[in-house]
């Protein structure tokens, strides 16, 4: 009987596992973009969080290796919903001083202005509590340094980003482009390079999850094929015993 759980393989065979790729690379450009791959892009990138030196003339947005870092207390969940702006004034290698968000540059203020923490205190927030950390050697703040970290929420970032990867594609090639511009050139480059690795993930698992069906597929076949020998043979035993047959054999001699 036909299983109402599982394909038959003139299904499976059109589905993936044995399907001809090439005439399918406009579909797979929409998984390229697609808000699933960028989602996980930007959370393991942390592209939400952003960090920028304030000088008197101009602000230095810091990818690589920032002066600090945030560590956080609530959950995941409540964080990526977070758009918020911490203005932030180095008093020494273990100090800070803490702005309020009122739309003022650091170079504006006087230090009156904020509150002072020690690296490693625990500090309330709206959103939950959280701690600043130091970087180290060649990357530890520096005394003096006015610092400005944004958190946008994970949706505002993954559509940011979706909506600038450009691809492309020569008819009947299977060769695709990727393009992005950055104002940093090495994110450029760690999105493209993620958004490739993230997609390969994805193949690996929609074809093990062919594989998995087809495997199903066939171990259900099997199962009703040996059902219907043990039904066979034992229906074969019973008309035997049934007319009183002994083996062909035995009747000749």
């Amino acid at each position: 009987q036909q299983s109402q759980k599982l394909p038959s393989l003139a299904e499976l065979s059109g589905a993936g596992a044995f399907a001809d790729n090439s005439n399918r690379v406009t579909d797979e450009l929409k998984v390229i973009t697609s808000r699933t791959l960028m989602k996980n892009i930007v959370k393991d990138l942390k592209l939400n969080i952003r960090y920028y030196e304030q000088g008197k003339i101009k602000e230095r947005e810091i990818y690589d290796n920032p002066p600090i870092k945030l560590n956080f207390f609530a959950s995941d969940s409540i964080i990526h919903q977070v758009d918020t702006t911490f203005y932030i004034k180095i008093k020494s290698p273990t100090e800070f001083l803490m702005f309020s968000d009122d739309g003022k540059s650091l170079i504006d203020r006087d230090d009156s202005e904020g509150k002072l923490f020690s690296f490693g205190n625990r500090i309330k927030t709206g959103f939950g509590d959280l701690v600043f950390v130091p970087n180290v050697d060649n990357y530890a703040p520096t005394v003096g340094s006015n610092l400005r970290i944004t958190i946008n929420s994970l949706n505002s970032m993954i559509d940011r980003y979706q909506s600038r990867i450009i691809t492309s594609t020569e008819l009947g090639s299977s060769i695709v482009n990727l393009y992005l511009e950055d104002n940093i050139p090495q994110r450029a480059i760690d999105i493209l390079n993620r958004l490739i690795h993230e997609y390969n993930n994805d193949v690996i698992r929609d074809k093990e999850e062919v594989v998995q069906v087809t495997a199903d597929f066939i171990n259900n076949r099997l199962e009703l094929v040996f059902k219907e020998l043990e039904e066979v043979d034992f229906t074969a035993e019973q008309l035997q015993k049934r007319n009183n047959l002994t083996a062909l054999n035995t009747q000749a001699n």
